[in-house]
């Protein structure tokens, strides 16, 4: 976590007007104070699911929600910019668990919310299940983008991978910031 600090410092140092975004998961509000301190701006973590019994069957036993939702909640109270979502369709995700992620997105109000649809590797413990949808995404997409009006919105790496146009129909349906595909 030193290491961090000292590497966010020095970019801050050498370029002042740079943005620095941090995406390394759960850490202590010491540390995140220290980050930004150091001069770190935005942070994405994502909640995943505001639903306990999803979250248990996505993560290992020792990592629990509350402890996630905790995070968010202390990265914006210490005045980052704080980034939340969830993957469309990911195994055991019911209807009443999306209406309690947007509740919770209500609660933490971040500045950018990544969603896209959960996307099948077989060399993880859910490589037998269905992709997410790419439909419901976009649905999603268009809902968030009424509900937040001003929020960072990504069309996603994911929405460009499940279809040849899926970044471009995220944003028609109310993305506003465009993620290109860097892999292979």
């Amino acid at each position: 976590d030193e290491w961090y600090e000292e590497l966010i410092h020095e970019i801050k140092q050498r370029y002042p007007k740079c943005a620095v975004t941090l995406s390394v998961g759960e850490r202590s509000g010491e540390t995140y104070r220290r980050w930004y301190e150091a001069g770190a701006d935005r942070y994405l973590l994502r909640h995943e699911t505001a639903d306990d019994a999803h979250y248990r069957k996505l993560h290992p036993q020792e990592m629990k929600l509350k402890n996630r939702k905790e995070c968010l909640f202390t990265l914006r109270e210490l005045g980052y910019e704080v980034g939340a979502g969830f993957m469309v369709g990911s195994p055991g995700q019911t209807g009443e668990g999306l209406v309690e992620d947007f509740e919770f997105l209500q609660e933490l109000r971040p500045h950018m919310i990544g969603i896209g649809p959960f996307l099948v590797h077989q060399d993880t413990p859910f490589g037998a299940e269905e992709n997410g949808s790419y439909e419901q995404t976009l649905l999603l997409l268009s809902i968030l983008r009424l509900m937040f009006p001003g929020v960072l919105l990504p069309a996603t790496t994911a929405l460009g991978t499940i279809a040849p146009d899926g970044r471009e129909q995220g944003l028609l349906a109310g993305a506003n910031v465009l993620m290109p595909n860097l892999s292979p």
